[in-house]
């Protein structure tokens, strides 16, 4: 099934607003979608509240590929990892969702590189650039803090956010 860019971002949508709601009863009432007109602000990051910023990633296809892609760049100009702004990276696939902060994420990624599968020009009309890493680097790496059925842990999100 061939998805529009506006199916996308409902897609999307619909994890950010999970991750906004689990972060607000967890800790941090004042987390927000980040709705900002500016485009540069609004590239930065997805949720905010006072302590600190959040890109949410929504993979559909890591249920059927068994991995996860994190983006590099789109037309050759540093985005999602590389580009983001965000203190803190969330994933959310079928199986949850895991955070790790980015200057982390970076870390590991570079550590890790013989782990990972570059992908060139491989999404969004052939314009995004990434590497593809098996879902169990990602649990290795990262801490879970939604489960599947969307449940979840006040007190780990709490002390997974807190440590920033």
């Amino acid at each position: 099934m061939l998805m529009t860019f506006d199916d996308d971002l409902d897609f999307a949508r619909s994890a950010e607003h999970m991750i906004r709601d689990v972060l607000k009863l967890s800790g941090w009432p004042d987390t927000e979608l980040n709705t900002s007109e500016d485009y540069t602000e609004l590239k930065a990051y997805d949720l905010h509240n006072a302590a600190f910023t959040c890109e949410v990633k929504h993979d559909r296809m890591a249920k059927d590929t068994g991995n996860i892609f994190l983006e590099i760049s789109c037309n050759g100009t540093a985005s999602g990892v590389q580009g983001t702004e965000a203190d803190y990276w969330v994933f959310v696939i079928h199986e949850g969702a895991w955070a790790i902060p980015v200057i982390k994420l970076r870390e590991i990624m570079e550590r890790d590189r013989d782990k990972g599968t570059l992908r060139n020009m491989s999404g969004d009309g052939g314009r995004v650039a990434g590497v593809t890493f098996p879902i169990g680097w990602m649990k290795d790496n990262f801490k879970k803090i939604v489960r599947a059925d969307k449940s979840f842990s006040v007190d780990k999100v709490y002390s997974i956010f807190a440590n920033q």
